[in-house]
């Protein structure tokens, strides 16, 4: 079917196709409302190096160590994914769960610097659910690397600190998942509509090509049958003309 069939089909069926906007639109405001807006709160966590590292490169006279741990975080990475890899794991994000339970919860190292930042995520249906969530992390990871280096028995002089260097105060509303969802009831709505006007236009072609022989047939007999009754008007006429002259 090409554009032009297509239109005269649409024309033929106006009323089904109006129809068929209405409800479509009907139904893609009405999913986008029940969907509702994605909340999305975010904070970064920085890994600090252990006081020991200060210590060891001020008591180098050779060289100057300012008394700055920003200075000494390149070495931290590799600290950074383990604690991520950690946040990960089953038993943390069960207890996550429990805490935020609305929230979905993201972790990840920040790669596109060499400082070890965690990048901490949440999404809620609510504003306070996102803020919820992320809370939640951010007071999980100092514990979190407290135990870590218990079980390994690190000295405190030896131990990595963390440092929480943003956090969102008011979550961002995203209306992503609320248009998407929008755009799926409408073009459901559409595409069922359009496909019932099909159908419906094939079956009236059907009909109307099963309706043309009969209806040549119709002809056909009705011709047959005033010629037949030409001839005997005829024949009665010249047999009257005959009745006369005798």
């Amino acid at each position: 079917m090409d554009l032009r069939d297509f239109g005269t089909t649409l024309a033929r069926w106006w009323y089904l196709a109006l129809a068929t906007l209405l409800l479509a639109i009907g139904a893609g405001l009405g999913m986008y409302k029940a969907t509702g807006p994605t909340y999305t709160a975010n904070s970064t966590v920085l890994l600090l190096p252990p006081q020991a590292v200060l210590i060891e490169a001020q008591a180098d006279k050779k060289n100057y160590a300012p008394n700055n741990p920003l200075l000494y975080l390149s070495s931290l990475t590799d600290a950074r994914d383990v604690l991520v890899r950690h946040l990960s794991s089953t038993d943390v994000t069960d207890e996550l769960a429990k805490k935020a339970p609305d929230a979905t919860l993201t972790v990840t190292g920040d790669l596109t610097s060499g400082s070890p930042l965690i990048l901490v995520k949440s999404e809620g249906p609510t504003e306070k659910a996102a803020l919820d969530g992320m809370k939640a992390v951010d007071d999980m990871v100092p514990g979190t690397l407290k135990s870590l280096q218990d079980e390994m028995k690190i000295a405190d002089l030896q131990r990595i600190n963390s440092l929480e260097v943003t956090e969102d105060t008011k979550a961002t509303p995203e209306s992503k998942k609320q248009i998407m969802s929008g755009a799926v009831g409408f073009a459901g709505v559409t595409l069922l509509g359009l496909a019932t006007i099909a159908l419906l236009d094939q079956r009236r072609n059907r009909r109307q090509r099963d309706g043309e022989p009969a209806a040549t047939a119709r002809k056909g007999d009705d011709a047959g049958k005033a010629v037949e009754a030409g001839s005997t008007a005829v024949r009665s006429q010249r047999a009257a003309e005959a009745g006369k002259r005798a």
